[in-house]
């Protein structure tokens, strides 16, 4: 069909009018903030403190029976009996295991050795028995010879303790309980002063006993020993030695000549093993990350050696050769948790044949997935088998000699110190709970040193800071991402638990005179100290509970978390806890209690969650976006509470009867209000997607609890809590249990918790918020008093689908029209001209509703079934009170849903048809979206989901199987490379030493352009990998090259770091961020680097051909949407996605800039311009512009073009995916001119050119709180224009246009410097005067007659506690000039300003509709009689009338 269309030149064609209000927070969880403008948004203090004392070590979870491992560090097979002897750090010895069944064998363990055990008698140690103590510290290896053990002993902060050990577990009297300790297994231990060590290993090979060791640190002498075994196994005979020449004077145990590569590899030596031959002597070197290796004659080992080369895994603290191969060589990466095969001859690497290992602390191993952490020993058992234990996951686990996983025995998850250390990790990450927070951590144990007297800006540590006590990261802005950075490497422990260690550390840091990160002038900030600890004090209770008592009543709140079953179980050690937690005047009167390392992150995320739902200030309702149709108005509402779910309202109104109310001040009657059409819980259709689940539009019920639970609410490891239980406790968790009519429905364990979060979901009141025990009765509104069980509508944008209507009416073949009408769209739109409207919107308790537009009835409500695993947040006991219980508010499905009729081959279906398809971002709730078929809105169908969480990209396919693409992912901060290392070492050895900058490493001073980091983990030679120097992307100059395990950054230029605070010198800032590529088997689904997607997309028809594709057969449906916010570098990009199956065809990256101090993201709506919306596009396929939060706008080539036509002579050959820059807002951190709303685009009436236009603000932190200096706080109003389109022409090589190209017209009302058609724009500054005020837009602007509208906020000038006030700006669209002054008259407190006051709060984007403006405000308007929840106004009289966009294409 075609149609003229004689008034689409006359017109100004309006090409992106979004109806989307969209606020671009981020989170990988789902904790909540406030609404930006509703309150306060000063961000809260949250110190850490981690216990750091031995007892860390230990599982968190020990078990029934005791049958749980403690961090075992060596391991070998008992020859006689086939069990395992493992090593384990402070377990009391070596403890007797079986691999089948996991549990400990009968032959119990060895343990402390007393004063009179194993002598220490001459020439092996001059100090007789006083020594023998230390026989259960660290066993570091551990071999066996004919059924004796020798084991190797290490106490790194003592070097005096460290010794060999020789014990006899043969003897049968090892059952005689009447013998104490374990004296009567010792043989010998030996050790000697002059050799005392940090450094020291042993092998047996054959009847060869080695053992090696080095002096401290690296200094002093080294030895070796090597005995013959056959002759006499003991070591009280001071004879046996299998060499006599190679050891000076007579001395059979020195090392002679200090520069030998013998002593030099012994002074750093982790491990060592003699190959099967008994020919090479291979030794592990800490130093350098290589193997040495040294020949082997007749027992005497040579003190040159053979070769040095890189251990393909690491430092390793394990090898073993092959017992049948002395050519096969194993290695254990420690710290990059990988397992080595290597091929050697000669005592040289011939190649590295094979390595295994994915660095995990949770995720069980199984067949084809071996996951490591800290692996440490490594040997053989008898079956020829591998194995290795497995530290950092407190297992040991067993291999085949293809590293080939087989089983495991242990297995009790991980240490308490490791699951703390990954919960903490998970917590900051958590781009959501870091938006509400500013984070510190400090690490306590004893007393002694315990405090803060201020902070050592080159250390970047507090002081005093050691191996008892340290604050290692101050509370700031900053404070989560250096965190993450510093938990990145080993925390040392400390053997007293000391309670007025914590307390003095957070009296002293919150009340210290410039340091404290509380600011008494905002009374609304928020502080709290958060304590981790495992066990009972033995000194300082009183102490610590008067002064945490004293900081809660200066504002400074404490909550103490138990961690573990050893103070679970202990209720001495448990109430001092209660005891301290009483005082702390939060939400959680006694302990939280976390049994797992996984309850432990669940736990934390919990109370970040509760504590950034606390500072609220103003209860005025927030509201969301509206869309009008129809003459009709849909506008969306919550009110927010800090421990209980939003209450959402959704409601239709007329808009002549909105605009009549301005006048006359009746309020408007509502058609209807949704809360009030919800059927009873028990009745609503609420449906997911998920294998083994009916396929029903009812299956999400607690009828399918069970399958839910496992598949669903743990897919993410955030478990769910004993909300309610049978505790018989008349408080808290328990008294449900006992009281109101639920009592027989309460159960200990989670799986009744299951049935009730989803009943919650549904409706029913499972978290008790009336306290009446009555837990399946209907929720109840908070303010009202009537049922109400709709959750909040906060970001998602609602959605209108009726009948189909997309347009046939094509001018030319390019146009999507032409393909629609060629593949009989209208017959199959006719075929459904009576489908009913129907409005979907996002809520954040995860439902996606689908509600009756005529009635407001809901129809269904879909639950994402990636979106599953963050619903477990809403679940804290700490907040079940005996008055009542209360929930963790959370976002859920945040994002805006978009429509596209799509004709296409689904999943299931024998051919290709038409189908409406909805695309359901999650905004704010994560990284992903859902695709649902809605042709048939009574029977809709889940097509795919896709979210990226925590290194790990989960996809669900249409009939709801769950696929997992794990990857890893790490990032490094200055202090973890070798060379900044180094000089701190130097530094603090000898505070005298030069200050002199070199990169020598031999000064308190690096200077250079080469940086090394050890042990990288699991990176892949096809790993991305980012360098930021002083918070600026400097990839593109640098480059990264991997020695073994290690790399090493060559930056484009020297920097410096002195470790010497007096020095004078300036200290440079460098990061890394790498992140290794997707398996195979989900590269297709390649959405790493996709941050939380409050984009929303935009969907078309792609040549997939590209340049010159003439075919539009084959095209494919599309969807475009800028990455999101997320950790930096995540989201720094534009995702084109297959909208037939969710895979991605192109992620196209948007690059960073330089020396801005701004970590780059794309959380805006990109702009489409198709055939269908203007006639000049002369392409198939789309222009895409997108801005980014660095202000830039780029702009991307989707068409069939094959040339640049806008290039002058011949054109140049183009792509499809090519970009380039059109515009920079030279923004930076200082003037916060960050992007995160989208733009509007128009074709100028007057220029003919394609118009953009944007506003910049810090929409995450609208009041500027810390900002360094507010005056340089310096936001503006941009229209810039494209004067190549409708071409595209590569900038690549020209400088980026910037303000520098367009006119100033802050102060033009004339129209006098309207720009000229050289200029590329214009722009208004919102801070005209010397000093700022730091206005900044809440939204993307709004085109309409000519006329651009600008929602601006101005914070309060009062107090960053009080609301700020709300602007409209309306500005001539090709001049700039700006015509505010049109829309009223400002009230006496704002003559001065510029654009028109509307009343107090945040604005969201504005509508025009019907020659009037609506725009949601999160406070109250004061213009008009109208409501106060939504600004009316009166648009301005423009010179053309704007031709708006079809919504149902989302353009």
């Amino acid at each position: 069909m075609i149609f003229s269309r004689i008034q689409y030149f006359k017109m100004k064609k309006i090409l992106s009018l979004s109806l989307l209000f969209l606020l671009v927070l981020t989170s990988q969880s789902n904790s909540k903030s406030l609404p930006p403008g509703s309150g306060t948004s000063v961000p809260a203090n949250i110190l850490i403190l981690l216990d750091r004392t031995f007892s860390m070590n230990h599982p968190a979870n020990v078990g029934s029976g005791g049958n749980r491992m403690k961090e075992p560090m060596a391991v070998i097979q008992d020859p006689t009996h086939g069990h395992y002897w493992v090593a384990e750090l402070d377990n009391g010895g070596i403890v007797a295991w079986n691999d089948t069944p996991n549990r400990y064998a009968p032959y119990g363990k060895i343990n402390t050795v007393s004063a009179n055990g194993c002598r220490a008698s001459s020439p092996w140690g001059p100090f007789g028995g006083q020594n023998s103590k230390s026989y259960r510290d660290n066993v570091v290896n551990m071999e066996e010879y004919n059924g004796m053990l020798y084991m190797a002993h290490l106490k790194n902060d003592n070097p005096n303790y460290s010794l060999v050990t020789q014990i006899d577990p043969r003897t049968t009297t090892r059952l005689d309980t009447t013998k104490a300790h374990a004296d009567r297994f010792c043989v010998e231990q030996i050790n000697n002063q002059n050799f005392y060590s940090n450094h020291l290993a042993i092998d047996i090979q054959g009847d060869t006993f080695y053992a090696m060791g080095g002096g401290q640190n690296g200094t002093g002498m080294a030895f070796l020993w090597v005995k013959d075994l056959s002759i006499n196994d003991n070591f009280k005979n001071n004879t046996n030695w299998a060499c006599s020449t190679n050891f000076s004077t007579g001395n059979k145990y020195a090392i002679s000549g200090t520069g030998s590569d013998l002593h030099t590899a012994s002074k750093f030596v982790t491990a060592i093993t003699a190959d099967s031959n008994n020919d090479y002597l291979y030794v592990a070197n800490s130093n350098d990350n290589k193997i040495w290796s040294f020949k082997v004659t007749s027992g005497c080992v040579s003190e040159t050696k053979t070769a040095a080369f890189v251990n393909p895994c690491g430092e390793s603290h394990g090898l073993v050769t092959d017992p049948n191969d002395a050519t096969i060589l194993y290695s254990a990466g420690t710290y990059t948790h990988e397992i080595c095969k290597i091929k050697v001859n000669n005592g040289n690497i011939v190649s590295l044949i094979d390595k295994n290992g994915i660095a995990d602390a949770f995720e069980p191993s199984v067949p084809g997935k071996l996951y490591l952490m800290e692996p440490r020993s490594i040997s053989f058992n008898q079956t020829d088998e591998l194995i290795v234990t497995n530290r950092g996951r407190l297992e040991v686990v067993i291999l085949n000699k293809n590293l080939e996983f087989q089983r495991v025995f242990g297995l009790s998850g991980v240490s308490k110190l490791r699951g703390a250390v990954e919960a903490i990790k998970s917590v900051v990450a958590d781009s959501a709970l870091t938006e509400g927070a500013q984070f510190g951590l400090g690490l306590w144990s004893h007393h002694n040193t315990a405090g803060y007297t201020g902070w050592n800006t080159i250390k970047d540590q507090g002081l005093p800071c050691n191996t008892k006590n340290c604050l290692v990261v101050k509370i700031d802005d900053q404070g989560a991402n250096k965190i993450y950075q510093y938990l990145q490497k080993p925390i040392s422990l400390y053997r007293a638990t000391h309670a007025h260690a914590f307390s003095r550390i957070a009296d002293a840091y919150f009340n210290h005179g410039t340091d404290s990160p509380k600011d008494n002038s905002i009374p609304c900030q928020v502080n709290y100290v958060i304590v981790i600890g495992d066990g009972g004090w033995g000194q300082g209770h009183t102490e610590a509970k008067n002064t945490m008592r004293r900081l809660a009543n200066n504002g400074i709140k404490s909550i103490m978390v138990a961690f573990g079953n050893e103070i679970l179980n202990n209720a001495s050690a448990l109430n001092k806890f209660n005891e301290i937690a009483a005082v702390g005047q939060s939400p959680y009167t006694a302990s939280i209690q976390a049994l797992t390392a996984e309850d432990l992150k669940t736990e934390l995320s919990l109370v970040i969650a509760t504590i950034t739902s606390e500072n609220l200030s103003y209860t005025a309702p927030a509201i969301t976006g509206s869309i009008s149709q129809g003459g009709s108005l849909y506008q969306a509402q919550f009110d927010y509470f800090p421990t209980r779910e939003w209450e959402g309202k959704l409601k239709k109104v007329k808009v002549d009867d909105l605009i009549a109310s301005t006048t006359t001040g009746v309020a408007p009657t509502p058609l209807w209000k949704a809360e009030e059409q919800l059927l009873s819980p028990n009745l609503r259709k609420i449906w997911t997607s998920l294998e083994g689940l009916p396929s029903t539009l009812n299956n999400f019920s607690s009828i399918n609890a069970s399958t839910i639970h496992t598949k669903i609410f743990q897919l993410t490891g955030n478990n769910l809590r004993d909300y309610h239980n049978d505790s018989g406790s008349l408080t808290g968790v328990g008294r449900c249990g006992i009281n109101g009519s639920n009592v027989a429905s309460v159960q200990d364990g989670v799986l009744d918790d299951a049935a009730g979060l989803i009943n919650f979901l549904r409706g029913e009141d499972y978290f008790d918020y009336d306290g009446d025990c009555n837990l399946t009765e209907k929720r109840v509104s908070a303010i009202s008093g009537n049922e109400h069980y709709l959750a909040d509508i906060y970001n998602s944008q609602i959605v209108l689908v009726g009948k189909p209507s997309a347009d046939t009416a094509f001018m030319n073949a390019n146009q999507e029209s032409f393909f629609r009408d060629k593949k009989g769209y209208n017959a199959w739109a006719n075929s459904l001209h009576s489908r009913k409207e129907v409005i979907y919107a996002g809520a954040n308790n995860g439902i996606l509703h689908a509600f009756d537009a005529d009635t407001g009835q809901e129809l269904w409500g879909f639950v994402p079934p990636l979106l599953g695993g963050d619903l477990a947040i809403q679940m804290n006991p700490g907040l079940n009170k005996a008055a009542g219980g209360g929930s963790v508010p959370i976002y859920g499905v945040d994002g805006s849903p978009v429509v596209h009729d799509m004709y296409f081959k689904k999943p299931g279906a024998t051919g290709e048809a038409w189908h409406s398809i909805l695309m359901v971002p999650y905004g704010r709730g994560g990284a992903g979206f859902s695709v649902l078929d809605v042709t048939n809105p009574s029977a809709p169908e889940h097509l795919y989901s896709i979210l990226n969480h925590a290194g790990t990209v989960y996809r669900s396919d249409h009939e709801g199987k769950i696929y997992k693409y794990k990857y890893d992912g790490s990032s490094y901060g200055l202090y973890n490379f070798e060379e900044i290392i180094k000089v701190n070492d130097n530094f603090d050895n000898n505070p005298s030493v030069a200050q002199t900058c070199n990169n020598l490493g031999n000064t308190s001073c690096y200077q250079g352009d080469t940086l090394t980091i050890k042990n990288v983990v699991n990176i892949d030679p096809s790993a991305d990998i980012k360098i930021y120097l002083d918070g600026n992307d400097v990839t593109g100059s640098t480059t990264t090259t991997q020695s073994g395990p290690d790399l090493i950054v060559k930056l484009g230029s020297n920097i410096t770091f002195s470790a010497d605070e007096t020095s004078g010198h300036t200290s440079n800032n460098v990061g890394i961020t790498i992140v290794n590529p997707m398996p195979v088997a989900g590269a297709e689904y390649d959405y790493r680097y996709l941050g939380d997607t409050m984009s929303s997309p935009r969907i078309f028809r792609l040549p997939n051909n590209g340049a010159g594709d003439a075919q539009d057969e084959d095209d494919i449906y599309v969807a475009v949407m800028g990455g999101g916010l997320g950790a930096p570098f995540i989201g720094s990009n534009l995702l084109v996605i297959n909208m037939e199956n969710g895979k991605i065809l192109r992620q196209i990256d948007i690059p960073d800039l330089p020396l801005n101090g701004i970590a780059n993201a794309v959380p805006a709506t990109p702009i489409v311009i198709t055939p269908d919306q203007t006639l000049q596009a002369n392409y198939r396929g789309a222009l895409v512009y997108v801005n980014d939060l660095e202000g830039k706008i780029t702009k991307v080539n989707l068409t069939n073009m094959q040339d640049d036509r806008a290039q002058v002579g011949s054109p140049t050959p183009i792509s499809l995916y090519d970009t380039t820059t059109l515009f920079s807002a030279n923004s930076t951190s200082n003037n916060n001119r960050y992007m995160y709303h989208g733009m509007e685009a128009a074709i100028g009436g007057n220029t003919n050119n394609l118009w953009l236009f944007s506003g910049t603000g810090n929409y995450r932190n609208l009041n500027d709180t810390g900002v360094a200096n507010p005056n340089d706080v310096d936001n503006l109003l941009i229209g810039v224009k494209d004067k190549n389109f409708p071409n595209y022409k590569n900038l690549t090589s020209i400088t980026i246009d910037d303000l520098s190209k367009c006119k100033d017209t802050t102060n033009d009302t004339s129209g006098a410097n309207c720009p000229q058609s050289a200029d590329l724009g214009w722009y208004i500054k919102l801070e005209p005067d010397a000093t700022s005020e730091r206005r900044k837009v809440t939204a993307e602007p709004t085109i309409s007659n000519g006329k651009v509208y600008f929602p601006v906020y101005k914070p309060a000038t009062s107090s960053q506690c009080a609301l700020g006030s709300a602007f409209v700006c309306g500005v001539d669209d090709e001049c700039g000039t700006n015509n505010s002054s049109l829309l009223g008259t400002n009230p006496s407190a704002h003559t001065t300003e510029k654009c028109f006051n509307v009343g107090d709060g945040a604005l969201s984007k504005i509508v025009v509709f019907d020659n009037n403006l609506f725009a949601n405000i999160a406070g109250e308007t004061t213009v008009g009689s109208g409501p106060k929840d939504l600004m009316i106004i009166e648009s301005l009289a423009g010179d053309s009338t704007g031709l708006r966009l079809n919504w149902r294409e989302n353009f």
